[in-house]
């Protein structure tokens, strides 16, 4: 499993608990929404600082 493919499984986890838990906890489902975009910013920091260290 590749880089990419771990990062894009991941986001497709995070999205698909966002929409299981929305009926449940619609403050459940913006607080993982949060994490998403937090999951993306680290994941574009990590490959800045592996292209840089290339």
């Amino acid at each position: 499993m590749t880089l990419r493919e771990f990062q894009c499984g991941l986001w497709l986890a995070i999205a698909a608990t966002i929409a299981a838990f929305r009926p449940v906890s619609r403050a459940a489902a913006w607080l993982l929404a949060a994490y998403l975009a937090w999951v993306s910013i680290a994941a574009v920091l990590n490959l800045t600082l592996w292209r840089l260290n290339s």
